[in-house]
């Protein structure tokens, strides 16, 4: 390849790469302005404790808070709770609107025992926390990684699937499959985020047509919207 092209090609890289991280600086700050003072602070309490390299992004919790504060949920189940990110910033909302609740499953005991130091007392009334060990169950013919607690309640019309992650020595990575078990746990019009995972939220999709579906979400972070009970 002649050297001009090799440098056009950098050149144009380079563009490209400034003008994501210019996009995602002016969203980011549009998020800020958005989320009072008090509920951004709650993501430095997380972002700097040691175990806070996983959590998700700044960005992405400002979004989880105002789609909670927006859509005004009551009752959130949580998959892959964490050091309690998430949690924190969803009873944050539900604090505002003055209503709500978050149930969230964690397989690491040493992260439960963060979470449940880490998120501040106002908030700590409106969130259970449940340990969970986890195992591979079978559906449609594969396996997916789910936690052993099931019985966590019903009605919720918000859902976060962040995990659990199955370990084994071959390091396969399963889809997860709590949903395909707790369908009929959600409202209909209940509301899913999948974090990144992309396999699980396209098998739940294949496999429930015309109950699951894409309604809405932010640029690579689609939401799920159950639409119907299955049959």
């Amino acid at each position: 390849m002649p050297q001009y092209v090799l440098k056009r090609t950098l050149e144009v890289k380079l563009v490209l790469n400034f003008t994501r991280k210019t996009r995602d600086w002016i969203i980011l700050s549009y998020y800020r302005l958005l989320t009072p003072r008090k509920v951004r602070q709650l993501y430095n309490i997380f972002s700097n404790h040691p175990q806070g390299t996983m959590i998700i992004s700044e960005l992405d919790a400002y979004r989880l808070y105002r789609h909670v504060r927006v859509n005004r949920f009551s009752k959130c189940l949580e998959f892959g709770g964490g050091i309690g990110t998430s949690s924190a910033f969803i009873a944050a909302a539900m604090q505002h609107n003055a209503k709500g609740s978050v149930i969230s499953l964690e397989q690491l005991p040493e992260m439960v025992k963060t979470a449940e130091t880490l998120i501040p007392e106002p908030y700590k009334s409106r969130i259970q926390i449940i340990h969970s060990d986890v195992q591979l169950e079978t559906y449609f013919e594969r396996q997916w990684s789910c936690y052993l607690q099931n019985d966590v309640g019903e009605g919720f019309d918000f859902v976060i699937v962040d995990g659990p992650m199955f370990s084994n020595k071959e390091k396969i990575i399963y889809p997860n499959g709590d949903l395909i078990k707790l369908l009929p746990n959600l409202k209909t019009g209940c509301s899913i985020y999948i974090d990144g995972r992309v396999e699980t939220r396209n098998l739940l999709i294949s496999n429930f047509p015309g109950v699951l579906e894409i309604k809405g979400g932010w640029r690579g972070r689609p939401l799920l919207t159950k639409i119907q009970q299955a049959t």
